[in-house]
């Protein structure tokens, strides 16, 4: 079986998961409550803002172009209680047909060009955001390599959420009893994220604990509030050496 997978095109490959996924999705009942829709009023309680740095050099370009058309089918939605995001439902197909480029990401463990690249670091500033907020992970992955220094680290590491059009995907589900409104912003410099909530609500601390782990860092991340503090997730990444 896994010989024969090897020789099927990459393109049907995706296509059979995007179906199965939507057949999934519309037998839980998930895609009903996927379509969400732009707030019309204006959000007042802020949650919590996140500002993340963009490189100003001209490879750079080509990922603010794929992250500028992804936040104009993102920014201002609202999340009601019940309904569920899910990143690439949203977004739909990063294909150059719709305007994205070829910008660096992951694959395989290695970094290349790819179209639509560099959306990842949207996909875990809206996770690192929803984490804040309290809101349940139905499905995240974490990249598998850490790319960065210590000193070029932008956000935690284990803040991450890496999204593959048809096979990986953020989505979380607003189990709260307000609704929840992401804003976003993208200048020369700077990706800005902001969740917004429609009543006072009271954000998590966000904690990470590192440990070696045979060649890889293993991060275990917790939220905090309220002297109560419950697991998020265990991400294990491989240094990069390139």
């Amino acid at each position: 079986m896994q010989a024969i997978r090897r020789f099927i095109p990459y393109y049907i490959k995706r296509y059979i998961k995007i179906r199965l996924r939507y057949g999934r999705d519309l037998l839980n009942g998930d895609r009903r409550k996927m379509d969400l829709r732009r707030s019309t009023e204006i959000p007042v309680n802020l949650v919590k803002s996140i500002t993340q740095p963009l490189k100003s050099a001209a490879s750079a370009l080509a990922k603010k172009q794929n992250l500028s058309i992804a936040l104009n089918k993102l920014d201002g939605l609202q999340i009601c209680p019940g309904q569920v995001f899910s990143f690439w439902h949203l977004v739909g197909d990063p294909s150059k047909k719709n305007g994205y480029q070829k910008s660096r990401t992951i694959i395989n463990g290695q970094l290349q060009e790819e179209v639509g690249g560099g959306l990842c670091q949207l996909s875990g500033l809206i996770y690192y955001l929803a984490l804040h907020a309290g809101l349940n992970i139905l499905e995240r992955h974490p990249h598998s390599l850490d790319i960065y220094s210590e000193e070029e680290r932008f956000t935690p590491l284990g803040s991450d959420a890496t999204v593959v059009y048809g096979y990986k995907d953020l989505r979380f589900i607003n189990t709260l009893t307000t609704p929840v409104t992401f804003q976003f912003e993208l200048t020369d410099s700077a990706l800005k994220g902001k969740l917004y909530a429609a009543q006072m609500l009271e954000p998590f601390t966000i904690q990470f604990e590192y440990e070696a782990d045979d060649g890889y860092t293993r991060v275990t991340a917790f939220a905090a509030r309220n002297d109560t503090r419950s697991l998020i997730s265990s991400s294990r990444y491989r240094k990069w050496n390139g």
